[in-house]
């Protein structure tokens, strides 16, 4: 959703074509969907077979945790429309792979992960699981009921 915003945004403030679009969000969807992946999302995808958790630990699934409320997210479309113009100024048109190219990179990265730890599952027979303690990151695999 925030792609569709901010692209509706920068079509009409600043008064983009989509030709600026089409070659810019690409370049931002490579750069920003590499970094998300491989800064927070690969961590948390299983490289290989997982432990049993322990009797002691505290769990939740992976589709329970806490998420941002869409309103924390929109505060973010602000603050990246004033970079967005500040890199529009200065390197002249540039900014189509920042904004709205970091958002789709964004979600590029997560839905990978998705992906891949739903492949994971299937060819496991197993659930992912996470420990409910932020300090302690641990994920482990649960048996399918």
């Amino acid at each position: 959703m925030l792609v569709a915003i901010s692209t509706a945004i920068v079509l009409v403030v600043f008064d983009w074509t989509l030709r600026v679009l089409a070659t810019g969000v690409p370049i931002g969807i490579a750069v920003f969907g590499a970094g998300w992946y491989f800064s927070l999302v690969r961590q948390q995808v299983p490289a290989g077979p997982l432990e049993a958790p322990p009797a002691s630990a505290g769990l939740q699934n992976r589709s329970d945790k806490p998420r941002w409320p869409f309103t924390a997210l929109l505060w973010a479309v602000p603050l990246c429309l004033g970079l967005a113009w500040f890199i529009d100024a200065v390197f002249d048109r540039s900014a189509a792979l920042f904004l709205p190219g970091q958002f789709a990179g964004t979600a590029a990265a997560y839905l990978t992960g998705a992906a891949r730890v739903s492949r994971w599952e299937r060819r496991h027979g197993a659930v992912v699981v996470a420990s409910a303690s932020p300090l302690d990151e641990e994920i482990y695999a649960v048996p399918r009921a």
